[in-house]
């Protein structure tokens, strides 16, 4: 719909192709038909229908199905599971051999910057006003396209530091004196704790204390079970001060997380779904002035309506 859309007024399209099995992919690929294509991760997200990671791997790779033989291909060079790829555009952020390095990142209070290595050049100091570190990579990939097109290195400044995000995907609002970061457009093992990273070090940073909502994880097949368990740990580790989960299958996150050494009483768990008013009002009465508060969940759960009787709660605290 977004192709037959498109008339010459256009001169690039930015297309998501995302899949759920095999050969979703491919099908669209080769109906755009990309002259350049990105992976950004392999994660877990779908792989009940898929296997394995390296199932997801494959999945994802059908993206070159539909290019021309003078395609580009740009890859997360630091995924072992897409090393060795004849031709591709590795991207890297651990140092290792790759077209370009990203290193120097700084967190600061609305966003992140970093250098950017690409052929021994290096272009110091670019902003994005989005924090985490996971944002820094797709502002490395979306510099890279830039280089690659031929756009000037003002040019792609601009367009990033222009950035915004839309939708429910780390949405950051203040309610009074709270900050409240919406994160509910979906959820996997690897963007939760991509989340969770990111409450953590925004309260360090702030002298606040974190507390993260989490519903559950879907589509994550024979893997749920470790998969919520290992966000739990992380949560402790990450030094979450309270953690409320919703659904049966987050209560995994709840109980991984006690096991870690979260003090129990500092840990919530409303297993009933679709009870949104019990989750805010449990949220509202155990929460405090200034606290971080992130909402992270699969889609299908659709934490956003918790978060928005959470925002008027907090108002008539």
């Amino acid at each position: 719909m977004t192709l037959l859309a498109l008339d010459e007024s256009y001169k690039a399209a930015v297309l998501e192709m995302g899949m759920s099995a095999f050969g979703e992919i491919s099908y669209l690929s080769k109906i755009g038909m990309p002259d350049i294509a990105i992976i950004t991760n392999i994660g877990s997200s779908h792989i009940e229908n898929l296997g394995s990671r390296e199932g997801i791997r494959n999945a994802k790779l059908e993206i070159a199905d539909g290019m021309s033989e003078d395609g580009i291909l740009i890859l997360n060079g630091d995924e072992p599971l897409l090393a060795g790829i004849d031709g591709a555009y590795y991207v890297s952020m651990t140092g290792k051999r790759a077209y370009a390095n990203v290193s120097n990142i700084i967190s600061g209070e609305n966003g992140m910057a970093f250098d950017i290595t690409i052929g021994g050049e290096c272009t110091e100091s670019i902003v994005i006003p989005v924090l985490g570190e996971h944002n820094v990579m797709d502002a490395a990939y979306a510099f890279v396209v830039g280089k690659l097109l031929g756009m000037g290195e003002f040019e792609i400044r601009r367009g990033l530091m222009n950035f915004k995000s839309v939708g429910l995907r780390q949405k950051v609002s203040k309610v009074c004196d709270n900050t409240l970061i919406e994160d509910c457009y979906n959820a996997s093992p690897e963007s939760m704790k991509a989340s969770i990273s990111l409450l953590g070090k925004m309260a360090r940073k702030n002298g606040v204390k974190a507390c993260a909502v989490l519903g559950e994880m879907r589509e994550l097949g024979s893997y749920s079970e470790s998969g919520h368990r290992e966000v739990g740990a992380f949560a402790y580790d990450q030094g979450i001060y309270k953690l409320f989960t919703f659904g049966e299958l987050a209560r995994m996150i709840a109980s991984e997380a006690i096991q870690a050494g979260m003090d129990p009483k500092n840990v919530f768990s409303v297993d009933d779904i679709n009870d949104y008013e019990s989750l805010a009002e449990c949220i509202a009465n155990n929460t405090s002035k200034n606290d971080i508060i992130l909402f992270k969940a699969s889609r299908a759960v659709a934490l956003e309506n918790a978060a928005e009787i959470v925002k008027k709660k907090i108002t008539e605290r």
